[in-house]
């Protein structure tokens, strides 16, 4: 199965970061990629919000916009999309993840396959399935 992890946090944290917590995050986030390397399929951050453009539909025209489309006070950040066994194992995996420190993660299963994996290892849902047992076994209930 397929999940994607948007990760969103505060902009202002940032501000008072100095460059020694700033490469410590960034460890953070390479030492979480590369424990996970067999789940993550693709993961990209992205510019600040105000370098982002809004785009909707009013009167049936389009209308472009500078801005951020936020809810609250976090920025959408990046994102991370998973394959893994199924959602409990998108959040034992996410939450390991270094934004948590700061932010907040919202996964959600993903609807079809866009992406196809780098290699064929994921080729049938019971090799996924079988794949995920061996790397991240379930504790014993």
């Amino acid at each position: 199965m397929r999940f994607i992890a948007l990760l969103y946090a505060d902009p202002d944290y940032y501000a008072d970061l100095s460059a020694k917590d700033m490469q410590e995050m960034g460890e953070g986030y390479s030492g979480f990629q590369n424990a996970f390397a067999g789940h993550i399929s693709l993961s990209e951050g992205v510019y600040p919000a105000e370098e982002s453009k809004i785009l909707k539909t009013e009167g049936g025209a389009l209308v472009v916009t500078d801005g951020v489309a936020r809810q609250g006070s976090q920025d959408f950040g990046g994102f991370y999309l998973i394959e893994c066994r199924d959602l409990d194992d998108a959040v034992a995996i996410v939450a390991q993840n270094p934004v948590l420190k700061y932010g907040t993660v919202e996964i959600r299963e993903c609807t079809g396959p866009m992406l196809k994996p780098a290699d064929d290892r994921y080729e049938s849902e019971e090799k996924l399935k079988a794949y995920m047992d061996k790397v991240l076994p379930r504790p014993e209930s």
